[in-house]
């Protein structure tokens, strides 16, 4: 039973449902996740502009771990770009009925949605590649069979090939944002939404009825198998798995042995040189972690 067969069965309003289902715009929790997206945001921007030049101009580029730096300066700066842009147009659409991402196009709107979702499963991945990168090296847990794994895999040549693997991941699996996402202009409520699918019948209003929300979503053009196929995708593959269990999972993992090594007792030789690699472990853990 769908959402509008339960409200009939209930008897509740259709206005209702309605409401439910439009933009909080306005409300308490909706200023504090735009001012907040900004302002973290833009901090956000700046921080990974400096540490882009700083690994760029000081670091060594023969280790492994700057190219990961590097590399997940840029994926964060355009992923926070694309939230900042978000957030200001949701601003500016409520203060001043300006649309700055008003595409009208689909060729666009898929470009857009497809680049956005690609740079955040990137730098997502790049932190989990970062991670393991350290793991190895230090806690080389596979010592005993491959003696030389740790310098096989964190170097330079290496981590330039999993950069590589991990764009082309994110191109193919974020694929579908291509496929079915449209530039589509409907009006507010959920009984025009793709996922309506009920016979659902209610008084209209002036002000449902003149507002339209454009916006690059799926189409309800689709057959519905094709419109429930992409939403489970997108919450359960996109979201859940690989952007949330599977790298959830390798960092908690990954820290975990990191941290118990660092803190483990060392032997006096080489304290000097110990204490600098400890430094330098603990600084990209917290990048990690953060």
């Amino acid at each position: 039973m769908n959402c509008a067969q339960e409200f009939q069965r209930t008897n509740y309003s259709g206005q209702m449902l309605t409401y439910a289902m439009d933009d909080d715009s306005g409300s308490w929790w909706w200023w504090i996740n735009i001012i907040g997206t900004l302002c973290f945001g833009v901090i956000g921007l700046i921080g990974n502009l400096i540490c882009f030049l700083v690994v760029c101009r000081f670091a060594l580029p023969q280790h492994s771990f700057v190219q990961y730096l590097r590399a997940l300066a840029i994926f964060d700066f355009i992923s926070l770009l694309f939230e900042c842009l978000q957030s200001l147009n949701n601003l500016l659409v409520y203060l001043f009925a300006i649309n700055i991402l008003n595409f009208q196009s689909t060729i666009l709107c898929k470009i857009y949605e497809y680049s956005s979702h690609v740079t955040v499963l990137l730098a997502c991945w790049t932190i989990v590649g970062l991670t393991f990168d350290r793991l190895i090296l230090l806690c080389d847990p596979w010592a005993k069979q491959w003696p030389n794994l740790s310098r096989k895999i964190c170097n330079l040549q290496c981590a330039k090939r999993i950069i590589y693997f991990l764009i082309c991941f994110s191109l193919i699996i974020n694929i579908p944002h291509l496929i079915y996402q449209q530039w589509i202009c409907r009006k507010s409520g959920y009984r025009y939404s793709a996922a309506f699918t009920g016979k659902f019948y209610s008084n209209e209003t002036q002000n449902t009825s003149d507002h339209f929300n454009c916006q690059c979503r799926i189409s309800p053009s689709h057959k519905q198998f094709t419109v429930l196929l992409y939403v489970q995708w997108k919450i359960y593959i996109f979201h859940l798995l690989c952007y949330t269990l599977l790298p959830g999972v390798i960092l908690i993992a990954s820290n975990a042995a990191i941290l118990q090594v660092i803190h483990a007792p060392r032997q006096i030789v080489g304290q000097k040189n110990e204490h600098l690699k400890s430094n330098l472990t603990r600084t990209l853990t917290s990048v990690s972690l953060t």
